[in-house]
């Protein structure tokens, strides 16, 4: 501790004082002082002793002298280097001895070497943040106050986890977190690392072996089997890798014959299937050899030759050797021993084992032909089998889309559900993999059910997706939704509540589209209190205008459904006093009211466009011509009032722009906007529209549009201009106009646009 504390040389003398002489021994190793050695081939060594006065003894030469000149040169820069270290030495001599004076000026004369190696040295003892001092040269050891916290420097696990800690951690962090407690000592800080990490990334199985392996070295192997149990039962549990590894591991471990063959089978069932699933198969094996139990060895064979696997004819040429060597009783079946006994030309065992060849032959043969079908497939996506952060590119998605329907074709609902299991491990992150998983086991369920005329509950389908939410996407918001959509409609009304509630408390709070969502599953479930009390609670937690005008739009239509039309029209009110300048308000409150019959009706859609084209309030112009357009459309299709409509159709003459031709420029896309509120009209520069006086007009009644014109052909000319100008830009052309009963409106003064004007 001292030692760490103190600089180089800051010494403790035994007395307790304090020396700063420099240690002799650090001197003399100081990289400035001892040349580098260097390596140096046989062909550049210097020549030996006995050589060197050989080579004196020659005559003289140039060579000669110039040896003699190079070595005197040498020696020349010997003797100054020695005088510099001399000097230096003397300077730090009397640096010390000024210092134990007490002399005032050994800071000035030390001033510039003191600047230069103040960057580079150590901190001296009294400059330690950990000691506490006033005067070196009379305290003593036990005058020092040491806190060790501010000694100690913080490792670089530390550092790793704060960032993990902070929720800033990418998969290099956490890589770097493993890397770094790798190197730990005591297993509980590995333990804490890897728990960590496989919690965010189950399928890297690397990482589970690893974990293993330091259960194994510093832990105990029971608790290596436990991570072992954990990777394969919540972590990656078709990872033919893994079931590998712990096969192997208790096969080496274990001495009870029927718990490993049960962990093989165990995992066999799970990735027997597997194109690449040969490491368990040879490890099954070689365990049973291991044994002589060769009667399990030839049904293991036999077993394989059923599934087109990648090395299916390496394990065919393989159990063809070992029928040869074996006796026929341990690998033939009850069945063909006992067909063999019954056939009379069957007499030596060269003959059994041909015939027991020749009926496994067309298995193997069957199995093979399976596989060369799959290898193109499995060709593509065996290059990204495992799990990584990095985004697969649009081929590698094509390939398990490719593969997947090729698998589905053939029918055999094992091998897809093996080979959904195979994709989600690299493409886990892909919602489109999990939602075609989903969709493969609800109507697969459905089949068999109707097949043996079951009910049918999604029990598989339920399972993936409570699989997809809790340990992939995790924080996929699209995901939970249609989770909680499809638990509803199975009737899990509480396990979608509970989807629903961990939206809003955890993923995305204020979620609008969650809210409307869980008010319209209490809504099915008749729970109308429910209903207000969570609309209530989100208008006064929402801070967004826009989302509290949607939530304002579908709480009115909610009461509008289970209170009456006046509980709405009260909150659409309420809604346009808080958010008058939404155009979306104004339009689901006029939706509202047209829905409702009545003989008010026009009155009240009247009042209500009244309002929004010429109340107060801060609607655009554009957003203003499109609700006019609008109220003269709905005057034109149901209104009665035709004296309101000749006013209103001047009125937007006014304000629509006016083309070099005399026709409207932007009705066409004034119309649209009706359909599409993103739509603005061009406007002219034309003051707001003026506020429509009272209709004082001659109501027409009955025939309507057809009794007011032959009283009004202004009126008559104003639709003449609408028809023919919107018509006309949709593709219409005049018999067209004429044959739906517009054909009149020429004879107001209104001239029918031409082809090419059209």
């Amino acid at each position: 501790l001292w030692q760490s504390t103190m600089s180089d040389d800051v010494v403790m003398r035994e007395d307790g004082e304090i020396d700063d002489r420099l240690h002799d021994s650090k001197r003399k190793r100081s990289p400035s002082r001892s040349p580098r050695r260097r390596y140096s081939s046989s062909y550049s060594r210097s020549p030996s002793p006995k050589r060197r006065r050989d080579t004196r003894r020659r005559s003289p030469s140039p060579q000669r002298y110039r040896g003699r000149d190079d070595r005197r040169d040498n020696r020349r820069s010997r003797s100054r280097s020695g005088s510099r270290s001399r000097d230096r030495r003397s300077r730090s001599r009397e640096y010390r001895r000024d210092r134990r004076s007490g002399s005032r000026d050994w800071y000035k004369k030390n001033e510039r070497s003191k600047s230069i190696n103040k960057s580079t040295s150590p901190p001296r003892a009294s400059e330690h943040p950990a000691v506490r001092s006033t005067d070196l040269s009379t305290t003593r050891a036990s005058d020092f106050v040491i806190n060790e916290e501010a000694i100690r420097i913080e490792t670089e696990l530390e550092k790793t986890w704060k960032l993990v800690e902070a929720g800033n951690a990418d998969f290099a962090t956490w890589t770097k977190l493993l890397s770094c407690a790798d190197n730990e000592k005591a297993i509980e800080g590995i333990r804490k690392a890897y728990d960590a990490f496989l919690k965010v990334y189950p399928l890297c199985y690397v990482y589970w072996k690893k974990y293993a392996d330091h259960e194994v070295t510093k832990g105990t192997p029971e608790l290596a089997r436990r991570v072992y149990e954990r990777g394969v039962t919540d972590g990656i549990p078709h990872s033919v890798d893994l079931w590998t590894f712990y096969c192997g591991f208790v096969a080496e471990k274990s001495d009870n014959l029927d718990e490993i063959r049960g962990l093989f089978e165990r995992g066999l069932k799970l990735v027997s299937l597997d194109y690449a699933s040969h490491p368990l198969w040879d490890q099954y094996i070689e365990f049973e050899l291991s044994q002589e139990e060769y009667k399990h060895v030839g049904q293991i064979f036999y077993r394989i030759l059923h599934i087109p696997l990648e090395q299916i004819a390496t394990y065919w040429a393989r159990y063809k050797l070992f029928i040869s060597q074996h006796p026929i009783e341990c690998v033939a079946t009850d069945e063909e021993l006992a067909a063999i006994n019954s056939y009379t030309d069957l007499e030596t065992l060269e003959k059994k084992r041909a015939w027991l060849i020749s009926q496994r032959e067309l298995v193997f043969k069957k199995s093979a032909e399976d596989s060369d079908k799959r290898r193109p497939y499995e060709t593509e996506v065996l290059k990204i089998s495992y799990f990584h952060v990095r985004s697969l590119s649009k081929t590698q998605i094509s390939d398990w889309n490719k593969y997947l329907t090729f698998e589905e074709q053939q029918g055999n609902h094992e091998r897809i559900v093996n080979l959904y299991e195979r994709c989600i491990i690299p493409c886990c992150n892909y919602l489109q993999f999990w939602l075609r998983y989903i969709n493969y086991a609800e109507n697969y369920g459905k089949q068999q059910s109707e097949k043996n005329g079951e009910p049918f509950h999604a029990q598989e389908a339920v399972e993936i997706l409570e699989k997809c939410c809790s340990k992939f996407l995790l924080t996929n918001l699209e995901m939970h939704l249609r989770s909680a959509a499809f638990l509803e409609s199975y009737h899990e009304d509480d396990k979608a509540v509970l989807v629903y509630e961990k939206i809003l408390s955890k993923l995305a709070p204020l979620h609008v589209e969650t809210v409307l969502r869980y008010v319209a599953l209490e809504r099915r479930r008749k729970n109308y209190e429910k209903c207000k009390q969570l609309f209530t609670t989100y208008l006064e937690s929402v801070q967004e205008e826009s989302h509290k005008v949607l939530l304002h739009i579908h709480q009115a239509r909610f009461l509008a459904l289970v209170s009456g039309p006046d509980e709405a029209r009260a909150s659409f009110n309420k809604a346009l006093e808080l958010f008058p300048n939404y155009k979306a308000l104004w339009h689901a409150f006029l939706t509202f009211e047209k829905r409702i019959a009545g003989d008010d009706l026009e009155a009240r859609v009247t009042a209500i466009y009244e309002r929004a084209v010429h109340g107060e309030h801060s609607l655009s112009e554009q957003e203003k011509l499109v609700l006019l357009r609008e109220w003269m459309e709905w005057l034109m299709d149901q209104g009665e009032d035709i004296g309101l409509f000749k006013t209103l159709s001047f009125q937007y003459n006014d304000a629509v722009s006016v083309g070099d031709d005399g026709q409207m420029v932007g009705l066409k896309r004034a119309m649209e906007g009706i359909l599409n509120v993103s739509a603005e009209p061009v406007v002219s520069s034309t003051p707001v529209l003026a506020p429509v006086a009272a209709a004082t007009t001659t109501a027409a009644t009955g025939a309507g549009v057809a009794a007011a014109a032959a009283t009004d052909p202004a009126t008559m000319a104003a639709y003449a201009a609408y028809y023919a100008q919107y018509y006309g830009q949709q593709g219409y052309d005049s018999s067209s106009y004429a044959s739906a009963g517009y054909g009149s409106y020429a004879g107001y003064g209104y001239q029918w646009p031409t082809s090419g004007q059209q």
